[in-house]
Formats: C-alpha cells, structure tokens, sequence
C-alpha cells in the first residue's frame, strides 16, 4: 500500500488495514508515501486523469504484490466526471480518491471504495446488487447506501478465484 502525502496519518492507515482484513483477510504493509508527478494535472478540468495516475502506482508495485494508492486529489475517467477510484488487475494497482469522499462519513466511505477497488484486483467485476460493495458508485449516495460488504454472489465468486 502506498500514500499520498495528506493521507498518511495513522487512523486512515488503520481503518484501511481492518477494511482489508474484514472483507478479505489480506495483510497489509505501507510502503511509503506517494506524491503523484509533476505535468499529471489537467489544468481544463481541474481534475487528475485516474489512468495517469493509476500508471505511477502501477510502476511502485512489487513484484506479485497488490499495490493501493490513496491519494487527496480530484479523479476522473473519460467519459466520467470524476471517479472514487481505480483498478487494473493485470498491473495488481489501484488508487482510491479520499476528495470527493470527504465530510462526516469520510472513513466509511474510505472504507467502502478502498474495499471496492482490492476487489477490483482480486478478479470482481461490478455488481447489479444496490447493496454489495462492488456495485458501481456513480454518486456518493451509492457508495453510502452500498457500504462495504460484498453480497453472497461476490462472495462465491471470489472464493472461486482463490
């Protein structure tokens, strides 16, 4: 797991390794802290571009270890106004935004896309269910509404995959 700079405290860490363990019983090592390069920034939207991104983290990962960012700046996607996070399952990284999660439930909705993007590592494709964890958030009402357990279906499915 890699940080960036204003996401390093310890209970974000915490809260982030028991979210880890909860749904997936992984153990969880920092690795440091992650500051994202200089020229990432889309100066038009005001926002960083997620698979630029994405493309730093993948270059910390080790060699067949799961790498996550959680990074304290504005993501989008094409196509997308902004994203919560993201995930690349072949290059075992993903990042999670903490800035559009911020407010009186910043640490369960920390929680709630940290989990959703590991799952996204660990093989589990989007959801149809409003309630697992791996539905797609395209609001903050759906990552509150979901939380962070997967449903019985994503359940089977990941135990299939492991």
């Amino acid at each position: 797991m890699c940080w960036d700079l204003k996401s390093s405290s310890t209970p974000v860490q915490s809260e982030i390794e028991d979210a880890l363990r909860q749904a997936y019983d992984l153990p969880v090592e920092k690795l440091g802290s992650f500051t994202i390069a200089s020229g990432t920034f889309d100066s038009a939207r005001q926002q960083f571009p997620a698979g630029k991104v994405l493309d730093q983290v993948r270059r910390l990962a080790l060699k067949g270890k799961y790498c996550l960012a959680v990074v304290d700046v504005d993501l989008y996607a094409p196509g997308r106004d902004f994203v919560f996070g993201q995930a690349s399952q072949l290059d075992l990284a993903a990042i999670v935004s903490l800035s559009r999660l911020k407010g009186d439930q910043l640490i369960p909705r920390m929680r709630t896309e940290v989990v959703h993007e590991v799952g996204h590592l660990l093989g589990l494709d989007h959801c149809s269910s409003h309630d697992c964890v791996m539905f797609f958030s395209n609001s903050i009402s759906d990552t509150d509404r979901k939380g962070e357990l997967l449903c019985t279906e994503c359940k089977r499915r990941l135990h299939e995959r492991l």
